[in-house]
């Protein structure tokens, strides 16, 4: 008997005593489901509901009653909501009126895809407007590129939408912007896609007397990181990274003589050479200058450069105690972290430590490819540390898939969780096509 139905019949008895008949009428109550709107007793009356009050719509399509309104023509959807309603997830409500075709998928646009500034002195604030196109499930997961940039809200919902508009306030910091072209990007995430807005800010090095030697370093600096990712990559011999960073190091040398950054790098040359005894007295006339600089990137990396002169247990303790607490006041130097990672025993021992704390590095949007490396040399040591195909871990893997490094146990590793994710991922798509596309 369905809800709302009555069916009428009788009982025929037949005994010694004589023949009967009793009749029965049976009645099947129907459910009512009650909105704002009134009662709902069809999926037309459902979507009006969804469309004026999304958040009421929500909760009634996770009662038990909703499936007595799918009779008639809307009963051939009866499974399509039995496969949606066993979890309650907002986003299912959005699935489920597409499948049945009562609704268009919502589309978004920004008012401006590309911003470009210069020469940013104080903080910055720009507004974004959202447009969505129609009504529906609304969620976005906010991701920044590049440390300058910062946001209000990490995650957007229906509710911060007014007429199908939200408007989005970015802040760029000076305080991390560096001489010349600043790259970021706004990302905003939604489950059917990405949008996104470019960042350019150019500082043109207001007032510095210096820049052109500023310039000169980081251009150095930069060839530098990129030699030691080859050399890390496997792409070069160890020797052959040894005369390259020298050679930069010689034209760094001629403009910067008495740079203390350059002295630190010719001391881990001269280390890696084993000439300690020149590494020592290196590193201790760089020590005078680091003292006056006070500057905690230099002063790690001479403590881990020191270590590999230190035979002592007890001093290489407290070698590892200073730069641990040297790496708690400056959490977001990417070059304090990597030092931190060699510099502890406990992440030389525990594979799983250090991934995540690689792994915390890029959630606070650490984009250093020297971080990306470890991570990828990790996985090619211990492939069992991927155990899913989140937002860090796809980055880490397309990182290795562009420098070539993954191993075949990582690729296996990635193709094994892939055929288990249950919804598609346009992310692992690419990623899994440029993998079999190098082969």
């Amino acid at each position: 008997v369905l809800p709302g139905e009555c069916v009428k019949g009788s009982f025929a008895i037949v005994s010694e005593c004589g023949e009967y008949e009793i009749p029965f009428i049976v009645m099947r109550e129907k459910k009512t489901l009650n909105s704002s709107m009134g009662e709902i007793r069809n999926l037309f009356h459902f979507t009006n509901l969804a469309r004026t009050n999304w958040n009421e719509a929500v909760k009634i399509f996770f009662e038990p009653e909703f499936k007595e309104i799918l009779t008639g023509s809307d009963s051939e959807y009866l499974d399509i909501y039995r496969g949606l309603s066993g979890r309650v997830r907002e986003q299912y409500v959005e699935e489920f009126l597409l499948r049945v075709r009562k609704k268009n998928p919502v589309s978004y646009t920004l008012d401006k895809e590309e911003l470009f500034l210069e020469n940013i002195s104080d903080v910055y604030t720009e507004e974004l407007e959202i447009r969505k196109s129609n009504w529906g499930y609304t969620f976005f997961r906010i991701e920044l590129e590049g440390d300058f940039l910062s946001v209000e809200k990490n995650v957007l919902w229906h509710d911060d939408f007014e007429e199908n508009r939200c408007r989005l306030s970015v802040s760029i910091q000076p305080k991390y912007l560096h001489y010349g072209k600043n790259w970021g990007r706004i990302l905003l995430i939604h489950p059917y896609g990405c949008i996104q807005v470019t960042v350019l800010v150019h500082q043109h090095g207001i007032v510095r007397t210096n820049s052109d030697v500023q310039r000169n370093t980081k251009k150095h600096i930069a060839m530098m990181i990129e030699n030691y990712v080859d050399f890390r990559c496997k792409k070069i011999e160890p020797e052959q990274w040894k005369i390259r960073t020298e050679e930069i190091l010689g034209r760094l040398r001629r403009t910067e003589e008495r740079n203390t950054l350059v002295r630190l790098f010719e001391a881990h040359i001269l280390i890696s050479k084993e000439a300690f005894q020149e590494a020592k007295g290196l590193l201790e006339y760089a020590m005078q200058y680091i003292r006056k600089e006070k500057m905690p990137v230099y002063y790690g990396y001479y403590l881990y450069l020191f270590s590999f002169l230190v035979k002592d247990e007890e001093e290489q303790r407290n070698i590892e105690k200073e730069v641990e607490t040297l790496y708690d006041e400056n959490e977001n130097s990417w070059q304090l972290a990597w030092i931190f990672m060699y510099i502890s025993q406990e992440f030389r021992t525990d594979a799983e430590k250090r991934w995540d704390f690689l792994k915390e590095r890029f959630q606070e949007n650490c984009l250093s490819p020297v971080m990306y490396t470890e991570a990828v040399l990790l996985l090619n040591y211990q492939p069992s540390l991927l155990t899913e195909l989140g937002n860090i871990e796809l980055r880490i893997l397309f990182f290795g898939q562009k420098k070539k490094m993954l191993s075949k146990e990582v690729k296996s590793t990635l193709q094994s969780l892939a055929l288990r994710k249950k919804e598609y991922s346009a992310k692992v798509c690419q990623l899994l096509m440029s993998l079999f596309s190098m082969v």
